[in-house]
């Protein structure tokens, strides 16, 4: 036989084990985030400033604008990792 079969891997779970992620692209999409992040709670600070019968609204929405850009950055430091580990 001059045709060598691919040896089948059981994988569990719902994606395979050797399953990579597009680091490049994913490093665009976090600094996106964090650029975004950052000019909505400056936008959040001055609607807040110039409203102030909503006030709480745009605390609130700055609030969830400062939690994103915390994810992103994580985001951008595991991706460093990952990237000097040459796992893309």
């Amino acid at each position: 036989m001059g045709i060598i079969a691919h040896r089948r891997v059981r994988h569990h779970g719902m994606e395979p084990n050797d399953a990579v992620t597009d680091l490049p692209l994913r490093r665009v999409m976090s600094w996106w985030a964090l650029a975004l992040s950052i000019a909505g709670v400056a936008w959040c600070a001055f609607a807040a400033a110039t409203f102030p019968t909503e006030r709480g609204l745009w605390i609130f929405a700055a609030i969830v604008l400062v939690l994103t850009a915390v994810v992103a950055v994580v985001d951008l430091l595991v991706i460093r990792y990952r990237m000097r580990r040459h796992e893309y």
